[in-house]
């Protein structure tokens, strides 16, 4: 019976004495929770000053803030007429060349500005300049005069000009031989006249008009292309059996077959009289 009452004495003061750990135990827990901040600030000011007995004073870790006071702020001026009169007395006292200073210019005389002034200013415009900037575009505008077109500018080049082409019809030059009016005669006799007329030589001609007022031809078998002649209704085609002519107006040119321009040279008359030469038309 003893020994159940001591051991039941024992688990009671077993308990108690567990309450009482736990509640220092939770109230520790909550002191350190509630006050972990201040904890860390005097963990932190402990390892310092535990670093600095261990260091020595050479390095410290503490610093000292000292606080000036500032004076107070100056009141500003009532009058503003005393705030000119200094900030004059800055400005005279200042040794700077300003190109802007305007002290005793003179309104009256039109180059007094230019005179107080010693900086060179890029502005600066005298009475007798306006004449040399005239005289420096009357200048410009001459050279552009003289200089020649540009190659970006499209270059005109006067071309020939065709005026109009004429067909002029030509009798055949051919004779007939002894077979051919044998021929003929037998289809005459035979009833069968031949339908088909006698060839002829068409010669065309083109009329063209130069820039440079060229009067000149070229000639083949059966094309004509003169240059210098606009009149169409004045010019004809003749000829002597051998050579041929142009009348244009009352003169006569000779022309003769050439792959290259000739010019034409005006001649008196043919040798042959107007009344036998061949005329088109």
């Amino acid at each position: 019976m003893q020994s159940r009452n001591k051991k039941s004495n024992y688990t009671f003061s077993y308990v108690i004495m567990g309450l009482i750990l736990g509640f220092f135990l939770g109230s520790g827990i909550v002191y350190w929770y509630s006050n972990r901040q201040n904890d860390s600030i005097f963990a932190n000011n402990l390892w310092d000053y535990l670093a600095g007995l261990f260091q020595g004073s050479e390095n410290t870790s503490t610093y000292l803030i000292s606080s000036t006071e500032l004076p107070p702020p100056a009141r500003p001026s009532a009058s503003p007429q005393n705030d000119q009169t200094v900030l004059a007395d800055v400005m005279s006292e200042t040794n700077t060349a300003d190109s802007l200073l305007t002290e005793g210019f003179d309104f009256e005389a039109p180059g007094a500005f230019a005179e107080s002034n010693t900086a060179a200013d890029s502005l600066l415009i005298l009475e007798e300049q306006p004449a040399e900037f005239q005289d420096a575009n009357r200048d410009a505008d001459s050279d552009e005069e003289n200089q020649e077109p540009s190659p970006q500018q499209p270059i005109r080049i006067a071309q020939d000009k065709l005026l109009f082409i004429r067909a002029f019809s030509l009798p055949s030059k051919k004779t007939e031989t002894v077979q051919t009016q044998a021929m003929r005669q037998l289809d005459s006799l035979l009833g069968n006249n031949p339908q088909r007329p006698a060839p002829e030589n068409i010669m065309l001609v083109e009329f063209w008009k130069s820039p440079l007022n060229y009067r000149g031809y070229k000639m083949s078998h059966n094309k004509l292309v003169v240059y210098g002649f606009d009149q169409m209704e004045s010019f004809s085609l003749h000829s002597d059996g051998k050579n041929f002519f142009i009348k244009y107006f009352d003169n006569y040119y000779p022309v003769s077959l050439t792959m290259d321009f000739k010019p034409l040279i005006s001649m008196a008359e043919p040798a042959v009289p107007e009344e036998n030469l061949e005329s088109w038309p």
